[in-house]
């Protein structure tokens, strides 16, 4: 029975590490396709209620702060002033990130203005992801 279940977790690993793959390279297509151009007919802006709500459900920021309540300070589940601390930093460090992304978006937005930028830029990132389909199928 152990055998079974072994093989059976080989094929899936298999399979998962073949279909991310796939998915990494049709990432990279797209994003060698990519256009910069946003038009503003028809597209409704997000406000402030959008992003709350959009960081409040976004799965990457649950999976990491359950992660490091529950496991990495599991310890300090008794002591108020250090769990206060804990989120403080990780809020901080949240908003330190978001406010870095947001200067580097608005900073490079002028870069990418022209088209060969667009080309140079689109081909490095979508190479970056071939490397990285490649490297996962290998290891």
């Amino acid at each position: 029975m152990g055998s079974l279940y072994r093989s059976l977790l080989t094929f899936f690993l298999r399979l998962c590490k073949y279909l991310g793959a796939a998915y990494i390279l049709y990432l990279a297509y797209r994003v060698l396709h990519a256009d910069y151009t946003l038009s503003q007919k028809g597209s409704k802006l997000l406000d402030y209620k959008d992003g709350l709500l959009l960081q409040l459900f976004n799965p990457k920021v649950l999976v990491l702060a359950l992660t490091l309540y529950t496991i990495f300070l599991s310890s300090m589940n008794h002591s108020v002033p250090a769990l206060f601390l804990s989120a403080l930093f990780f809020t901080m460090m949240s908003f330190s990130a978001i406010s870095l992304w947001a200067f580097f978006g608005t900073t490079f937005s002028h870069v990418l203005a022209s088209q060969k930028a667009k080309r140079v830029v689109n081909s490095s990132l979508a190479l970056l992801l071939v490397f990285s389909a490649v490297t996962l199928i290998i290891v």
